[in-house]
C-alpha cells in the first residue's frame, strides 16, 4: 500500500463497502476529482487545504453534504495514517470543524410532516382524492402518474426509509418463505438477510400497499 495514491486508496475503499456506504464515497471522490484535480498528493494535505476545500464545497453545495464528503475522506486518511501514507493524525486535519457532531448537518425537523398529515395522505390515495373537486380535472394520465408517486412516497415512509433502489434488490428465496413471508434476502453487493420493518405509528392497513409495490416491482423485473 506504500505507493498508492489518494484516489487509488480511495478507490481501494470503495470497493469495500457495501453498496449505500461505496456510492456514497463515490460522490465524495468524484467532487474531490472535481475541486481538486486528479494529482493531488498526500504531502499537500494540510489543515489549510482541508479547511479552504472545505469553504470551496460550502459555497456550492450544503453544509450536510459538505460534511458528508468530508467524513469518507476523513475515512480515506485515517486509512493512510494507519499505513504510514501521511504523519499527521487525520483528527488534527479536521479540528473545529465538526463534521463528526450531532449538529454537523442542517436541520430540517421543519420539513417533516405529522402523523396526521401522513394519514390524510393515505386516505387521499387510497380514495383517489376523490374529495377533492380539483382532481376530477387531472388529465387521466397525469392522475394515473399522480397517484403512482403518492404510493411509492408512502411505501418509503412505511418502509422507514426504504427507496426504491432497495426494494428491486429484495428476493424470493428459500429465507423468504422459511420467515413467513416478512423476511427477505438482498441482492446487494454484500448479500445479506433484510427484516421488513413497518413503521407502526399509522393505523391504517400498512401491509397491503407495502406488498402489492413489492409484487409489481418483482414482476417489472421478471
Amino acid at each position: 500500500m506504500e505507493d498508492k495514491s489518494i484516489y487509488d486508496l480511495w478507490a481501494m475503499l470503495i470497493s469495500r463497502k457495501n453498496a449505500g456506504t461505496a456510492r456514497s464515497y463515490q460522490d465524495a471522490l468524484t467532487r474531490f476529482c472535481k475541486d481538486n484535480g486528479k494529482s493531488m498528493k498526500w504531502e499537500n494535505i494540510t489543515p489549510e487545504f482541508v479547511d479552504a476545500w472545505r469553504k470551496k464545497m460550502l459555497s456550492e453545495v450544503s453544509r450536510t453534504t459538505t460534511n458528508i464528503y468530508l467524513r469518507a475522506f476523513s475515512v480515506v486518511l485515517n486509512t493512510a495514517f494507519e499505513a504510514h501514507l501521511v504523519h499527521v493524525q487525520p483528527k488534527f486535519l479536521f479540528r473545529g470543524l465538526g463534521i463528526f457532531s450531532p449538529h454537523a448537518s442542517n436541520s430540517r425537523r421543519f420539513c417533516y410532516l405529522p402523523t396526521s398529515m401522513w394519514k390524510e395522505l393515505w386516505l387521499f390515495y387510497i380514495t383517489k382524492g376523490i374529495k377533492y373537486p380539483e382532481v376530477r380535472k387531472w388529465r387521466n394520465d397525469y392522475k394515473k402518474k399522480y397517484f403512482e408517486s403518492v404510493g411509492l412516497m408512502l411505501l418509503m415512509y412505511l418502509g422507514n426509509g426504504m427507496n426504491l433502489r432497495d426494494l428491486c434488490m429484495l428476493r424470493y428465496n428459500r429465507f423468504y418463505f422459511q420467515t413467513g413471508g416478512n423476511n427477505y434476502s438482498s441482492a446487494d453487493t454484500r448479500p445479506q438477510n433484510v427484516l421488513m420493518r413497518l413503521l407502526s405509528c399509522l393505523s391504517f392497513p400498512r401491509c397491503r400497499l407495502f406488498y402489492k409495490t413489492l409484487q409489481i416491482l418483482r414482476k417489472r423485473e421478471n
